[in-house]
């Protein structure tokens, strides 16, 4: 009985989907060569014109491998031990399956829905969208941007020029950034530890569990209840953080230049060192939540919303805010528009002109 299918294309459309009997069907617009084993199937075409394929496998099939050099896939409704896909240039889309996927693309966009499983993806050049996965492993994506819509579980995100954005997640994920934004909404339980270069990291509502931030040039915003949070700008970025009224929380919020400002009551004391900047800390309520704020040059602000069902209205909040020359230097660094020296010397100039 066959549990492998093998596909080496150079040029095809391809749709693979279960069969409703025992056996391998093949439907093909283009001679293809087949070749028949105990266990494996392989099919192989290497000619320019663009084949059209469908192949529905039954559920003895527990390996695919597929090597495609241009076109676009489709996998639905399949049930594997192992998959190992690898597309030259080309879109693939992953829907109702579950198993263990090894993805990797070249140039194109990478789709996973209604999965259930193991994944590694790798995208060159394309975006990734992730929606309803109960799943764990890694996203590389080198130039794109990264999209998780309700999925649950353990990812390792990783973002080369691009950025990375979820809702609706619970569960653990690093998320990395090189020169891209981390936005993520509505979270159920997520712990997190964000990481970007060049780019804003904003976390807005529901619930977090542990938060570690780190920035090296944006800014960070979180308005969300979480368990702890620590968040460290290493060169410029402002920081923000909003709390639930009914959260209480042991804070310590410094800088090496620049203010902290707070609606909540905490006590002025020096910076530790010969640091120019402002430091304040304090407890609000029972103390309960550990919060630690650091940004080498930016502004600090702590408050608090009252919570309701539906949480603050953060979209609103943050369209409302007025528009940072900091933060449209950032964002013509991240369209190309200015080299990383042109950004950094823009930013020195500001800097100077604050003092």
């Amino acid at each position: 009985m066959i549990s492998e299918v093998n596909l080496k294309l150079k040029k095809a459309k391809v749709r693979i989907s279960p069969s409703h009997d025992d056996e391998v069907h093949v439907v093909s617009s283009l001679p293809i060569q087949q070749e028949r084993t105990d266990q494996r199937l392989t099919l192989e075409y290497d000619q320019s014109r663009t084949l059209e394929l469908e192949v529905e496998v039954p559920s003895s099939i527990k390996s695919l491998d597929l090597n495609l050099g241009w076109g676009p896939v489709t996998i639905n409704g399949m049930s594997l031990t192992s998959a190992d896909l690898n597309v030259g240039l080309g879109n693939l889309m992953v829907d109702a399956s579950k198993g263990e996927f090894d993805i990797n693309v070249g140039k194109g966009n990478v789709t996973m829905q209604n999965f259930n499983g193991q994944i590694d993806i790798n995208a060159g050049l394309g975006a990734v969208l992730l929606q309803h996965l109960n799943a764990s492993g890694d996203v590389n994506d080198g130039l794109g941007n990264i999209t998780l819509d309700d999925c649950r579980g353990a990812f390792d995100i990783n973002a080369g020029k691009g950025d990375i954005m979820g809702n609706g997640l619970s569960g653990h994920m690093d998320a990395n950034a090189g020169m891209g934004s981390i936005v993520l909404r509505n979270s159920r339980k997520l712990s997190i530890e964000a990481n970007s270069g060049f780019g804003k990291i904003q976390l807005l509502g529901g619930l977090f569990d542990h938060v570690e931030c780190e920035s090296g040039i944006g800014s960070v915003t979180v308005e969300a209840r979480v368990a702890s949070l620590a968040v460290d700008v290493k060169n410029r970025g402002d920081v923000h953080v909003s709390i639930p009224t009914s959260q209480g929380a042991r804070i310590e919020a410094s800088t090496d230049q620049g203010r902290v400002v707070s609606q909540m009551e905490l006590v002025e004391v020096n910076n530790p060192g010969p640091a120019r900047g402002h430091r304040l800390v304090g407890s609000v309520g029972d103390g309960s939540t550990h919060i630690q704020l650091h940004t080498r040059r930016g502004t600090i602000t702590l408050g608090q919303f009252a919570e309701t069902s539906t949480g603050p209205d953060l979209d609103q909040d943050i369209d409302n805010l007025p528009t940072d020359p900091r933060l449209q230097i950032l964002e013509q660094l991240q369209q190309g528009l200015l080299t990383v020296d042109e950004a950094d010397d823009l930013l020195q100039q500001l800097d100077e002109n604050d003092v």
